[in-house]
Formats: structure tokens, C-alpha cells, sequence
């Protein structure tokens, strides 16, 4: 790639970035339509409690893999640039330095690809986008821009929402959504993967996840919180109300929308 085409212009916009003034719930909405449709969850709840501190994830999707092993996929919702960091008064200064090594990193890949072809995925589906195992390069300078990348992100996202939920060995897979561009995929926290939603909040994948390992009794609570989450949902739409702890009154199950939007 040429570098030539790389611009960062687009964080000088962030303040129009963050006037995509949509609802929260319409936010959610799209990010469970994109959770069912790019990852075929067999289970969907939103609000769901984490088990870290008082988190809940906006939304949470569970699919089984086989008849022992399910997937649990976490989507965090940001649309304030500065809450996708924690607080440290260095944020501004450690994100300039983020985006002048993302440069110098594009440039190293592109003399990768050219020095060692043999990196090259042999799964690529689409042969004009090919995609490279940089992380099997043995350029040195490539290793060590990647090394100082890893530790400014970890200090921009060092005790942070993202970062404990990362560490939390909670779900397998974790992405952070937001509106196009208000990050930049190397400044997300370890791990997760970047979901942009435009004007028109269409959903697009940026980065993919990198697959974790789960604490066994971890995400077992998070299964069943999916389905504590999902109750209330089921109670509702169904017309249950559960007065106290033992009284049950039934109304009238609400109208379904019909209206597409």
C-alpha cells in the first residue's frame, strides 16, 4: 500500500464524527441484526452482567460449536472517542504517537509482501485482497515497531472497560463498536475487533478478533446470564408480570411492530 494514501485527517473530524446523534436502542438493535447475520448466534441477550465489576454488555451472542463447545461473542458500544481509552492524561499525546507508528508500519508491510512472498495466506478467498502473516516476519524492525505499538496501546487502554473485560478470560470473542473512524483499528485495546457503523448505521466489519481462551466457570455464568437477560424479554412479549416474589399477573401480550426501519 502506498503510504502516500494513508491520511489521519479524518480525527481532525471527530467532533462530526460524534454528532451521529441515533438512539442508543437503534444502536443496540443494528448490532444484534449484525450479530445474528455475520456470526449466526443461536442465543441473543442484551444488558448482560459480565461478572466484572458492575459491567454489562450491550450485547452478547452465544453459538455452539459442537456438542461440548460454545463460542461466546461480547460487542461494547462506544460513541465517545475518549471513553474507548481510559482516562490518562496522556491519551492525546500517546494516540499522535500511535498514528506515526501505524505508518512506519504500513510502509514495513509493504516491504514484507515484496521481501517474503512465502508470507502470503494460501486461505485467501478473494485473490485481489491477499493477506499476510506479518507476525511470522523476520524483519527486525517490523518486531520491534510491533512491540512499541503493543505497549502504547496497552498504556492507552491500561485499566480501562475494555482492557478488564479483555483480561477477564469472560468470552471468545470481542469486538468494539463505533462510528466510522472515531478510531483508528491499531488504537482498539488487545484483541478485540472494530465494528464501524455509518450514517446510515450500515455495519461494517474492520478488524477481526482474535480468538481467546475462557475461564470454564466464567463463561458459564455469562451463559447463564444470557438466559437471566433473555427472561425478561420472554416475560414481556408474552404478557407475564411478576408482582413481589410470588404473585403473577398476566396482560395483555404488547402489539408487534410491523412498521421496517
Amino acid at each position: 500500500m502506498d503510504t502516500n494514501q494513508l491520511s489521519f485527517d479524518f480525527l481532525e473530524d471527530i467532533d462530526e464524527i460524534n454528532q451521529y446523534h441515533f438512539p442508543y436502542r437503534k444502536i443496540q438493535q443494528r448490532a444484534i441484526g449484525f450479530l445474528q447475520k455475520e456470526f449466526k448466534s443461536h442465543a441473543l441477550a442484551c444488558d448482560v452482567p459480565l461478572g466484572i465489576k458492575n459491567y454489562k454488555s450491550p450485547v452478547v451472542g452465544l453459538r455452539k460449536i459442537s456438542k461440548k463447545n460454545i463460542s461466546s461473542i461480547i460487542v461494547e458500544i462506544f460513541t465517545d472517542r475518549d471513553k474507548c481509552f481510559n482516562s490518562c492524561a496522556n491519551a492525546n499525546k500517546i494516540n499522535m504517537l500511535i498514528e506515526k507508528l501505524v505508518l512506519e508500519k504500513e510502509a514495513l508491510e509493504a516491504i514484507i509482501r515484496k521481501n517474503e512472498p512465502h508470507l502470503q495466506s494460501k486461505d485467501d478467498l478473494f485473490a485481489d485482497f491477499p493477506t499476510y502473516h506479518y507476525e511470522k516476519s523476520s524483519n527486525p524492525d517490523y518486531k520491534k515497531l510491533i512491540h512499541e505499538l503493543n505497549n502504547l496501546k496497552h498504556t492507552l487502554n491500561f485499566g480501562g472497560r475494555l482492557e478488564n473485560i479483555g483480561c477477564s478470560e469472560v468470552a471468545n470473542e470481542m469486538y468494539l463498536l463505533v462510528p466510522e473512524k472515531l478510531i483508528l483499528p491499531d488504537e482498539c485495546a488487545n484483541n478485540w475487533g472494530l465494528i464501524y457503523f455509518d450514517r446510515d448505521l450500515k455495519m461494517s466489519l474492520v478488524r477481526e478478533a482474535k480468538k481467546q481462551e475462557v475461564d470454564p466457570i466464567r463463561q458459564q455464568n455469562l451463559i447463564f446470564n444470557v438466559a437471566f437477560a433473555a427472561k425478561k424479554n420472554v416475560l414481556f412479549s408474552h404478557g407475564v408480570k411478576v408482582v413481589g416474589k410470588n404473585t403473577i399477573k398476566f396482560l395483555a401480550p404488547p402489539k408487534q411492530r410491523r412498521k421496517l426501519n
